[in-house]
């Protein structure tokens, strides 16, 4: 139960500040949010509804940004 609790408020936070490994758009926020909600609240199968947006999102933020946000190059 802590373990999706706490990624549940990573979620609730990437939500809040718009960035899960790169720039959020709002319907993405929106499914963040239930996600978040999901895994915060305790029971099994909210628990794996939590984890499969979550890893959904996670992997589609991947896919779009890589390994995250670029170093900032002076120049």
């Amino acid at each position: 139960v802590g373990v999706t609790a706490t990624l549940g408020i990573v979620l609730l936070a990437a939500t809040v500040q718009a960035w899960f490994f790169g720039p959020v758009k709002v319907w993405m926020r929106l499914v963040m949010l239930l996600g978040a909600m999901f895994m915060i609240y305790g029971g099994i199968y909210t628990d794996v509804a939590g984890l499969a947006i979550g890893g959904g999102l996670f992997m589609l933020q991947r896919g779009t940004h890589g390994g995250g946000a670029k170093p900032a190059t002076s120049g």
